[in-house]
């Protein structure tokens, strides 16, 4: 595939995604003024914590979809149906017991780990959450395996902020917004998403399938589940452990500095909603070539876009922070940190799923793991003496440490790099 060609079928799923880090940015700045720098830094940290719980959910099965779909959507139609009907009934059987555990320790986990009561009612109202943000991901991959990028992208990063920011909008208009109303919104548009994927799937659903065997699934995605508790790790790991040993005014600064960052990652995600299902169909076909190109043709896509949003936010972050309010300036620092450590993420290209869309699970989760122990050993170390910046340097530390390790492996495994040092085209 040559740069023009990925240019032009990643550029809508690119905009798509774009569109939804936009409202979910001002869906950010909204509720961050709305709720305060105390409540919202509680939102943050439900928000995560559910987060982490639907990624444990999905067992990695959201890897094995579209990996598998990917591979057997054109001629093996009945075992692709297999694999979506297995995973999402896998899904939904442990996401309905992890939702009832939580929502009867949620006053424990609040009280005993947190040491913030008022958490408790925010992971009860979150626990409804886990089941539609579970499915959303799983079939957002499927559509993503079976060539509808777009259509992914729209539902999944688009629709449930829009949703989620005009109720609130509603809300705010007629009465103040409360904290619970805010997470009720959040799960309603989570839920209007998920009806639209299962109305897009219902033929899938219904249609003739292959009995996939719900052990060998869970067997599959185990490997995936590291690849993603590790990264889940790396993402997530400083939201807790601010949540454990500062104030829930520390986590709300810190929670709107990383969203402003993540923005950024959305262009990887973009990105790679277009290219991973090939990476997995020339694996397939033992076309090493045609991988190689395209991951190098990305990669000057990756490099070109990041660019300018970084350069944008370490210039001017103290600006950027006071869009949440006066409170939030402070974070100006943080931001810059974060913003570093997500710039290499983004320029080393898709390493993740070249790892894990060649046969190389194993190996990814090794790297994650060990740079997940890394960030939470230096996160917990640092938080005592620094701060909030002691956790932001750590997380950058430690995001710049496993891009570069799984670029290495990259160029063992694939023998290339996953960067294009030359800067050429294909």
């Amino acid at each position: 595939m040559d740069f023009k060609s990925l240019f032009k079928q990643g550029v809508g799923t690119l905009v798509l995604r774009v569109i939804g880090a936009g409202l979910t940015f001002i869906s950010v700045l909204f509720f961050a003024r709305v709720l305060g720098v105390a409540d919202f830094g509680l939102f943050s940290l439900g928000l995560v914590i559910i987060t982490v719980i639907s990624v444990f959910t999905r067992l990695g099965l959201d890897n094995v979809v579209l990996k598998q779909v990917s591979s057997h959507a054109i001629g093996e139609k009945k075992i692709a149906n297999g694999y979506i009907y297995t995973v999402s009934k896998i899904v939904v059987i442990i996401g309905l017991v992890v939702s009832v555990l939580l929502w009867f320790f949620a006053e424990p986990i609040s009280s005993q780990i947190f040491n913030k009561s008022d958490l408790t009612n925010v992971l009860k109202y979150f626990s409804l959450v886990i089941i539609p943000m579970s499915l959303v991901v799983i079939w957002s991959e499927v559509h993503i395996a079976i060539g509808k990028p777009q259509f992914s992208a729209f539902i999944q990063a688009v629709v449930p902020p829009s949703l989620t920011l005009i109720i609130v909008l509603y809300l705010w208009s007629v009465e103040t917004v409360s904290l619970s109303q805010l997470i009720i919104s959040v799960a309603i548009g989570f839920l209007i998403s998920l009806f639209i994927y299962l109305f897009s799937l219902r033929l899938n659903l219904t249609s003739d399938k292959s009995t996939i065997s719900y052990r060998s699934t869970i067997k599959q995605g185990l490997p995936m589940l590291m690849i993603s508790s590790g990264a889940l790790v790396m993402a997530w790991s400083d939201i807790i452990i601010l949540g454990i040993y500062a104030s829930s005014e520390d986590v709300g600064v810190y929670a709107a500095a990383s969203r402003t960052v993540m923005v950024t990652a959305l262009i990887l995600i973009a990105v790679n909603a277009v290219t991973a299902p090939k990476y997995a169909r020339f694996y397939k076909d033992g076309d090493y070539t045609s991988i190689a190109k395209l991951a190098q043709a990305s990669s000057i896509v990756l490099l070109l876009l990041v660019l300018i949003p970084t350069l944008i936010l370490v210039f001017f972050s103290e600006w950027i922070m006071s869009w949440f309010g006066h409170d939030y300036t402070v974070g100006a620092t943080v931001l810059i940190i974060l913003a570093f450590g997500q710039f290499v993420n983004v320029a080393c290209g898709s390493v993740g799923y070249l790892l894990t869309m060649t046969g190389r699970e194993k190996k990814l989760r090794n790297i994650f793991v060990a740079a997940a122990t890394l960030n939470i050993a230096l996160s917990v170390l640092s938080v005592k003496y620094f701060g909030v910046i002691g956790v932001a340097y750590s997380t950058a530390f430690s995001v710049m440490f496993w891009n570069v390790w799984a670029m290495i492996e990259v160029r063992k495994h694939l023998g290339f790099w996953s960067i294009n040092f030359n800067f050429r085209s294909y």
